[in-house]
């Protein structure tokens, strides 16, 4: 598990390397254009949204981006997902679904914690401090996904995941915690639904998405690692 960190960073570099330069959300955003040209200049990027759409991460894998396009069998190479998953395979049967299993596997081994942030909205709670069993929904943000912060009744529960016939109350309950698990659950049904034991910081999925965690966008601003 020593070099699943890195393994995880050079996973997300690659993952986004592979994304055509369309899906970026900078593209979007009409900072890029197709080709991957800065078109709106960082003096011109004042809104949250433009200056997180394009980080500096970004602006490497952009530039690598197209410079690889510019060597023989450069687009073909790196074309294909599959491709560049080959490349980070250290081990035997390395999947993007196992590695996320062992992320949260490496995570949890280290007991990493961090702080739980305030999720404004209805029903929706913060905290401060350490709480030893949350009472109220609370929730945090980790790899660009909704995490429930729970307890440790609630996190044992369903550490097996749910199966497919069981309703989500027979996991999670029926009390505010319960309800605001089950309604994310409806509303999002392409999400995954990951769990926190709020005393230990340990993680599980409750539901795989069918986004994985590491398809999503890539928000974790990785210049501090």
């Amino acid at each position: 598990m020593a070099n699943l960190v890195d393994l995880y960073i050079v996973y997300r570099i690659l993952r986004k390397l592979t994304t055509p330069f369309e899906e970026w959300e900078a593209y979007k955003r009409k900072i890029i254009d197709i080709e991957g040209n800065i078109i709106k200049k960082s003096d011109d990027r004042l809104s949250a949204e433009d200056k997180y759409a394009l980080t500096t991460l970004d602006v490497l894998i952009l530039n690598l981006k197209k410079i690889l396009s510019k060597l023989p069998f450069g687009k073909t190479k790196l074309a294909s997902y599959g491709a560049a998953l080959f490349l980070i395979k250290e081990e035997k049967n390395l999947t993007e679904d196992n590695l996320e299993q062992r992320f949260i596997t490496y995570l949890n081994s280290q007991q990493l914690k961090e702080e739980i942030s305030n999720v404004t909205g209805s029903g929706i709670a913060g905290t401060t401090g350490d709480p030893p069993v949350p009472s109220k929904v609370m929730m945090r943000r980790f790899a660009n996904n909704d995490v429930f912060v729970v307890d440790t009744e609630r996190y044992l529960k369903a550490r097996l995941g749910k199966r497919k016939y069981l309703k989500y109350e027979t996991y999670v309950g029926n009390d505010d915690v319960g309800n605001a698990i089950r309604e994310f659950g409806r509303k999002y049904p392409k999400k995954p639904i990951i769990l926190q034991d709020g005393k230990t910081g340990s993680m599980i999925f409750l539901r795989y998405g069918k986004k994985g965690m590491f398809r999503e966008q890539f928000d974790l601003d990785l210049r501090g690692l």
